[in-house]
């Protein structure tokens, strides 16, 4: 596994991505799009249809295919997944993509062996009263992650602490066995910063469809018999339609807005990641990760590239 620790690096903002001019009244798709192959079936014809018009910015049309989508297959997931997250910014007056609220809960104790008359140990450890957090959002319907990657990215931050924290802790577990499938411990800092780990290609890879727990455990003092932990879901999906789209389409920011229509939200941090250590000069890029970050509540936290 590795990871990567950026020091003091967020800005204001809501995460956003700018959608361009979007024509003020939706093109209705009332027959079945006439270049995609006929062999294939009609839900899968609009699928590639919308994820097509993605990559076009074409934003309004491509809602109206995922909604013929569900209709050709209704209570798909796939093409749930991308209205909800098209709806929202096809409105009138809006011109912005927007992260969804749900995500992993914030630092939570991880016992209750807490010696009487001492103070909330999340005070102690975070004195300004911020906390780590995932900056990957979770969905909103059933609170997982979602990802293609059989060997996914994590990505966390971690605020200033007190004192340095002497470890760090992260693990991953199958739902299903249930067992315990990655596990890995490393130093802290006392200094704000982010944390991605990686689960190595040289691990098994995760299948689809399963959940996968996994757990960010923070240990602010080695006396204590107790620690604060982040914990989350991640599921991996595979979606034919969209691989098929992803295969057409090479500029990075046009993948990472693909993978945010459907909800994968692992991929697009990634990616925007990568994006900011290959163009640490784009100013683009730049200001996505800064509003990434303020999503999630990290707004007062100086910013620096990774």
């Amino acid at each position: 596994m590795k990871y990567q620790l950026w020091l003091h690096f967020l800005f204001t903002g809501c995460f956003c991505l700018p959608l361009g001019l979007i024509p003020p009244t939706p093109v209705l798709a009332t027959h079945q799009p006439d270049h995609v192959v006929k062999s294939i079936s009609t839900y899968d014809q609009y699928m590639q249809v919308g994820y097509a018009k993605i990559a076009q910015r074409e934003y309004r049309q491509a809602l109206v295919y995922f909604q013929q989508a569900l209709a050709a297959r209704p209570g798909d997931r796939q093409a749930a997944e991308a209205i909800r997250n098209l709806e929202a910014y096809t409105q009138p007056g809006s011109n912005v993509i927007i992260f969804p609220e749900g995500r992993p809960s914030r630092t939570v104790g991880g016992g209750s062996r807490v010696p009487e008359g001492t103070t909330n140990k999340e005070e102690k450890c975070f004195p300004d009263e911020q906390f780590p957090v995932s900056l990957i959002p979770a969905n909103e319907q059933d609170g997982k992650q979602r990802t293609t990657s059989e060997h996914p990215q994590f990505w966390f931050y971690i605020p200033e602490t007190t004192t340095a924290i002497p470890r760090l802790e992260f693990l991953l577990r199958d739902d299903q066995i249930p067992q315990n499938l990655y596990r890995k411990t490393f130093e802290g800092g006392a200094k704000a910063g982010i944390v991605s780990i990686k689960i190595p290609t040289s691990e098994a890879p995760l299948t689809a469809d399963r959940a996968y727990t996994w757990k960010l455990s923070i240990i602010c003092d080695s006396s204590s018999p107790i620690d604060l932990y982040l914990k989350g879901k991640i599921e991996v999906v595979k979606d034919p339609n969209l691989y098929s789209q992803m295969q057409q389409t090479t500029e990075p920011l046009d993948q990472a807005m693909l993978y945010a229509t459907a909800g994968l939200w692992e991929n697009f941090v990634s990616i925007l990641a990568d994006l900011r250590r290959q163009r640490p000069h784009d100013s683009q890029i730049n200001q996505y990760w800064v509003e990434l970050l303020a999503s999630v509540g990290l707004a007062k936290a100086p910013s620096e590239s990774p």
